[in-house]
């Protein structure tokens, strides 16, 4: 795209076809009288940082760790938001502490990490990719008295971390050029003569976004691509194909993140897509036939299982610091670090578990069976479509969800509240499973039970907790441990349950915000859209 000198203000971009477009610029700018005194190459490497799920670079930033130019730095920089737009008002670079080359995902500085950890938490920052350019600066001066600064780079790409190990296809060459001496003139001369000849750089593409479109870089997602969306034509079998080969590659990537284990969001995102795909098998019941059915659904309770055991320990675990500090716990007290390392150690075993799971037959075998069914065409057996039978069955799951949620508010007993979380979770997976074949119509009233759900979530977890304390205690009394242990753990099962009498006696006032008819409607409404 060409862009008129009046828009060269900062700076300019050419793309070069090749390493010798450099030379011909450099006759095409003295053939004009200009002086061109190149200076002394560099080789910079810049090293991109985000989480797996590229979270940073969604909200529009981009991190990076340089070396090659003096000191190593990092550097947290916002984006264009689109094509020539302004970036977010963010550009900050800060020196790197002594040896952040060995983990730079680990030697982020504080003042970096205050403007970008409320956008990753509680992921974590891993190598994305890297750039490696070979740079040429340069003076031009035109016959006029006008300067800039100009550079020649050339640059290759490089997938990092989790990404499949590949080398960008080919180098990419440009030609940069910025004022000198606060004089924009000077780049209206310099596009004068080159832009004729070359052509300009994507107006507002970084440096970072050149590389991903290099490498053919895939983001995971949480919608499925249109080949496995569920359409109101499909037959129950279809539809069931298409949501769990969508569910089973999102927990394929996760896969490596979960062998590393650098990081909870891992687990936590899988253990997600199993539950999901379980909850499928439930809501399609009948789309399978029953050897095929109980087959799958022995597999995936079985890795729903595996990755269960470590989820569970890893929310506490997460948890622990502010529990600790509620209980005025001090962070590092002898006792706490103990009760800690029993649970890591615990965890530590699961997590082997886990990984020996994903590496061994059984998840090959549960593998190819999804992906059997997913590309098997129509059976002879006679079943309706998705369109005939979602909208009455969701709104049986709304209608039952609804009775035992006035159950508990009734009755606020645990084992009720525990009834209404199974049976909300089976509502909103199934709001989310058909939610593609009815144009996404349902989803705000998903976004109508987010609070229900968060309510019902911490409380299971403070179930969950004051069960784990329970067996810990229980161990080390067994072991005739230190007093001290049992006391620190005492007071942390006070907290747990004091926000359990907290969450129980909020519900109340929730779910009054979302037991009206007109949320019934908004789901109704959304059922009779799209899918008829």
């Amino acid at each position: 795209m060409r862009r008129t000198a009046s828009s060269l203000v900062t700076c300019a971009r050419y793309s070069l076809a090749s390493a010798a477009s450099w030379p011909e610029a450099v006759s095409l700018l003295e053939s004009e009288g200009c002086v061109v005194t190149p200076g002394e190459t560099a080789v910079l490497d810049d090293l991109y940082l985000d989480t797996f799920d590229w979270l940073l670079f969604q909200s529009r930033l981009s991190l990076c760790f340089r070396t090659g130019a003096g000191r190593p730095a990092f550097a947290l920089r916002g984006l264009p938001e689109a094509e020539g737009g302004a970036a977010a008002p963010i550009d900050r670079e800060v020196r790197a502490p002594s040896g952040a080359e060995s983990d730079p995902s680990a030697a982020v500085p504080r003042a970096l990490m205050r403007l970008c950890g409320d956008i990753i938490s509680p992921r974590r920052l891993v190598p994305q990719l890297r750039v490696r350019t070979s740079v040429i600066p340069c003076g031009i001066s035109f016959p006029d008295g006008m300067k800039v600064r100009a550079a020649a780079e050339s640059s290759t790409f490089h997938a990092e971390g989790f990404n499949p190990a590949r080398r960008g296809a080919r180098r990419m060459f440009r030609l940069s050029a910025a004022p000198a001496g606060g004089r924009a003139a000077g780049l209206a001369e310099l596009d004068s003569i080159l832009a004729p000849r070359f052509e300009h750089a994507p107006a507002g593409e970084s440096m970072l976004e050149a590389a991903i479109a290099g490498l053919g870089i895939a983001f995971p997602a949480k919608n499925p691509p249109p080949e496995l969306r569920p359409r109101p034509d499909d037959r129950l079998d279809a539809a069931l194909g298409r949501i769990l080969a969508f569910q089973f590659r999102r927990i394929e990537e996760n896969v490596p993140g979960l062998l590393r284990d650098i990081d909870t969001e891992f687990v936590h995102q899988a253990r997600v897509c199993a539950r999901r795909m379980r909850s499928a098998m439930r809501f399609f019941e009948g789309a399978l036939p029953s050897r095929a059915a109980a087959s799958l659904g022995d597999g995936l309770r079985w890795l729903a299982g595996l990755l269960g055991a470590v989820r569970d320990l890893d929310v506490f675990l997460l948890g622990l610091p502010g529990c600790a500090s509620a209980a005025g716990i001090a962070a590092g007290e002898g006792p706490l670090e103990a009760i800690e390392g029993r649970i890591r150690d615990r965890r530590a075993a699961l997590q082997a578990a886990l990984c020996a799971g994903l590496g061994s037959a059984r998840f090959l075998r549960l593998k190819a069976r999804i992906g059997s069914f997913a590309a098997r065409p129509a059976g002879r057996r006679a079943l309706p479509m998705l369109r005939e039978t979602a909208p009455r069955m969701i709104m049986d799951r709304f209608d039952s969800a609804v009775a035992q949620g006035r159950k508990v508010v009734a009755k606020p007993k645990l084992a009720n509240f525990h009834k209404l979380r199974i049976r909300f979770k089976k509502l909103r997976y199934a709001c989310e499973f058909v939610s593609p074949a009815y144009g996404g119509s349902p989803d705000p009233f998903v976004r109508e039970t987010v609070r229900i759900q968060d309510c019902l979530g911490d409380l299971q977890d403070t179930v969950f907790a004051r069960k784990l304390i329970e067996e810990t205690k229980n161990g080390l009394r067994a072991q005739s441990a230190d007093s001290d242990l049992l006391f620190t753990l005492g007071r942390i099962f006070e907290v747990q349950a004091r926000i359990a009498g907290e969450k129980q006696a909020s519900f109340a006032a929730i779910w009054e915000a979302f037991d009206r008819p007109e949320t019934r409607n908004i789901l109704a409404s959304a059922l009779r859209l799209g899918g008829a």
